[in-house]
């Protein structure tokens, strides 16, 4: 009698193990169009998530050479419309831009260099009585023209900057990288050269 009670118990023992292996083969060969149909959309889920990447890649390296050519072009604009400028307004308009460019980081180098062009306007607006404190870009440049302190050209620069400055800091997607930071910011010390000098 021991020992058909200890081949029942090996063989339960051997039921057991096999037991949750038997369940998940029985479960997969039951379910295996569902299986096999959530696993291609886990694979298609991965494959149009590796897509997207690569699209927003895309997208970044499109949204940088616009920055760039749309920056250098208006800078060149800029420079041919107007005279030369003296040696003093190019060093003021380096000194203007250095935060810009020592800055590590391209978003960081455009926000600065943007800010600068902004806070020369509110000068040049506050020297000539205008108040400027809560201005815009934008409107800053318009109140400016209006005042006759800078040519439509200038200001047409001075939105172009802006507009660009708003599509590097609306989405990262768009972040820029350091060729289109650097032609940001030589459209901004162009601009600078070209606005007269606060009193």
């Amino acid at each position: 009698m021991s020992d058909a009670a200890a081949i029942i118990g090996e063989l339960s023992d051997l039921l057991g193990a096999v037991a949750w292996p038997l369940v998940a083969v029985f479960l997969a060969i039951y379910f295996r169009k569902d299986t096999s149909r959530a696993l291609r959309a886990i694979r298609k889920r991965i494959l149009s998530s590796q897509e997207l990447s690569l699209q927003i890649g895309a997208l970044r390296a499109a949204a940088n050479g616009f920055i760039e050519q749309a920056a250098i072009a208006s800078r060149d604009v800029i420079l041919r419309a107007s005279p030369p400028a003296s040696p003093i307004v190019i060093e003021e308009a380096t000194k203007a831009l250095a935060p810009a460019e020592a800055a590590a980081e391209p978003v960081e180098q455009v926000r600065l260099a943007r800010e600068a062009v902004s806070e020369r306007l509110r000068v040049l607006l506050a020297d000539h009585g205008a108040p400027a404190n809560d201005l815009s870009l934008d409107a800053l440049a318009i109140e400016a023209r209006r005042l006759g302190l800078i040519s439509p050209e200038v200001e047409a620069s001075i939105r172009q900057l802006s507009t660009l400055a708003g599509v590097v800091s609306g989405s990262g997607a768009t972040a820029p990288n350091q060729r289109a930071a650097k032609a940001f910011s030589s459209l901004a010390k162009a601009v600078l050269q070209t606005m007269p000098t606060p009193d």
